[in-house]
């Protein structure tokens, strides 16, 4: 399979693809990657772990992480980085040994009838996992994460406005907040 050099898809299956520990850190990825990858990742990946509700209702209006949580984060880039190799073997049309499986962090059983299925995650993957989420609260706190989920906020609310829906723009909701804490902070003279 061919990805396109430089492309955003090419660099997320780069970064979900390396070969050695040491060198996968999916959890850093925000500060590390373009935004355009980042933006990638979170429409393939993270929004997929929230209600559809929750995402329809915030995406335009509120940063990723107030409606994405460590927890949700971290699930996702588990996932992806269990299954990235595997999923790009099928895509290639490479055959596949169902009785040994792909997925780095899954344990794989027999269900009824003697049909493979997937267990439960394996204490790797569950290692994993709380080095993710380790890894997520720390990039959260840092500047370059912070402004790429404002720069994804704008992007969304750019696209939105692009497909001809209604809403309010993100800068008009930011200016009546501020006016409402003004209000809230307004003492009148004289009672009034």
């Amino acid at each position: 399979m061919n990805f396109v050099e430089g492309s955003p898809i090419k660099k997320l299956v780069d970064e979900f693809c390396k070969d050695k520990m040491e060198d996968r850190k999916v959890e850093t990825m925000r500060s590390r990657v373009d935004n355009d990858t980042w933006k990638l990742c979170a429409e393939l990946f993270l929004k997929e772990t929230v209600d559809k509700s929750v995402v329809k209702a915030n995406e335009v209006t509120k940063e990723l992480s107030t409606y994405v949580t460590v927890w949700d984060e971290a699930f996702a880039l588990l996932t992806v980085e269990s299954n990235m190799k595997m999923w790009l073997t099928q895509v290639a049309g490479i055959p596949i040994d169902k009785e040994k499986g792909m997925e780095l962090y899954v344990i794989s059983g027999k269900a009824a009838k003697g049909k493979n299925t997937k267990i439960g995650w394996t204490l790797e993957g569950k290692k994993r996992y709380n080095d993710i989420c380790r890894g997520v609260t720390a990039e959260r706190e840092k500047e370059a994460s912070k402004q790429k989920e404002r720069w994804l906020l704008k992007q969304w609310a750019e696209e939105k406005d692009k497909n001809g829906r209604k809403r309010k723009r993100v800068e008009d909701i930011e200016a009546w907040e501020k006016e409402k804490k003004e209000l809230e902070e307004f003492d009148p003279l004289g009672g009034f």
